[in-house]
């Protein structure tokens, strides 16, 4: 298993995230920090951390004599800096990668990598520049933190553009979650977060020019397939499925992914496939969970008595009810009364074969879904992210994608 990495400044890790914790010390000296929690003994100078995997013209490490060659071994609490027109893809030994762009400046603090325990730990410090860091894991739990706000990002991969005023962080997958003295708000994958010196976080609809133009720039250099971790358990699991009949339902802990099953009840599909692109179900909490049994999320109310207003009728089918099954809740004295409600089986519920519908299937994310707080209802529920149409994230990253091309044309002219 693939290291888990952290952002942070100082030694402490949070009580309330055991995981990973950040924290920036000041936007001038370093605008952010990541690593890891994990305990380990002190790293020697020496201890291979990775390697450069991609060296684009003016690259240096520690000497500013010398310029770094592909392959060359990374060590503990080396530096990474970048020239004009330069890039450089990393790639850490827990299969992570980090890419680097132009007029950057980055130290490998105290990254160490555990193979027998698969844990990463350390911090890389991020003085100036652009960067793109992308995780083979799927749940990554990660913190920023600058004079103004906490950033806690759980997800793969994302952007950021640190300067001595501000700090910008585009989130590709996942979700950020924002704290500042004004409050808490979550940002989402696709979304982006600036947080400027001496002020709150402002979240826009937009990632801004002068990121664009920098991600935009690294990723010629060095190629887009450089800027992406390995394949991960997600990719497997999703790679030759029809992703208009996928789901991403994003809980704080991480993805999981659902198959649907029109097969067996396109009518009910249908209308789970609606009701997320209306994005009905963002924000819901999982407002019964039984360990052993199943957990059912979807009523905005909260009751286990709530829903979206328009009922469907029954599809029964003779799929039997297993583990990771989801099926339509609905009142037991009428086939056609399910709504908007859903519930996911922890174990198999031959009980529910033939009585109520079942609409699909999870193939990632099982053991996320475990970690769910149980109760009828829990004192503190988790709640969905996010529930989204895998097709519709390919769409979104397509636009995103054109729309960075354009605004480099634009710059360039």
């Amino acid at each position: 298993m693939a290291g888990r990495i952290g952002i942070q400044a100082d030694r402490t890790p949070s009580a309330a995230n055991s995981v990973a914790c950040c924290r920036a010390g000041g936007l001038a000296a370093a605008a952010l920090a990541l690593a890891c929690l994990a305990v380990s003994p002190a790293a020697d100078a020496q201890t291979e951390i990775g390697a450069a995997r991609k060296v684009v013209r003016d690259v240096y490490g520690t000497s500013l004599n010398r310029r770094m060659k592909p392959g060359e071994t990374l060590i503990f609490q080396q530096k990474v800096r970048t020239g004009v027109a330069s890039a450089a893809s990393l790639e850490f030994l827990d299969d992570s990668r980090l890419a680097i762009g132009a007029n950057s400046e980055i130290t490998l603090d105290e990254f160490v990598y555990q193979p027998n325990q698969g844990v990463a730990r350390g911090s890389l410090k991020m003085v100036r520049g652009v960067l793109r860091f992308a995780s083979a894991l799927v749940k990554l739990n990660l913190r920023v933190k600058t004079p103004s706000a906490t950033i806690g990002i759980r997800g793969t991969v994302f952007d950021v553009l640190a300067s001595a005023r501000s700090t910008e962080v585009a989130v590709r997958q996942g979700s950020v979650v924002v704290d500042t003295p004004a409050g808490s708000r979550t940002v989402n994958q696709g979304e982006v977060v600036t947080i400027a010196r001496g002020q709150g976080a402002v979240a826009g609809g937009a990632i801004s020019q002068a990121l664009m133009v920098a991600v935009a720039n690294m990723l010629a250099l060095i190629g887009p397939g450089e800027a992406a971790a390995r394949a991960g358990p997600i990719a497997q699991a999703i790679r030759g499925k029809n992703r208009e009949n996928l789901l991403f339902l994003d809980l704080m802990h991480g993805r999981v992914v659902i198959e649907m099953r029109p097969d067996l009840a396109p009518r009910h599909v249908a209308r789970i496939k609606q009701l997320a692109r209306r994005g009905f179900y963002d924000g819901l909490a999982f407002h019964n969970v039984v360990p052993g049994f199943a957990a059912e999320t979807g009523d905005p109310t909260g009751t286990g008595r709530g829903g979206s207003g328009q009922t469907i009728r029954a599809e029964f089918s003779r799929q039997p009810f297993r583990r990771g099954s989801i099926g339509m809740k609905r009142k037991r004295r009428d086939p056609a009364s399910a709504d908007s409600q859903f519930f996911i089986c922890f174990a198999p519920a031959p009980h529910l074969d033939g009585r109520y519908t079942l609409w699909g299937q999870v193939i990632h994310g099982m053991a996320l879904l475990d970690r769910l707080s149980p109760g009828q209802p829990p004192p503190n529920p988790d709640r969905i992210l996010k529930l989204r149409v895998a097709a519709d994230t390919d769409r979104a990253a397509h636009l995103a994608g054109h729309g960075v091309a354009l605004s480099v044309r634009r710059a360039a002219g």
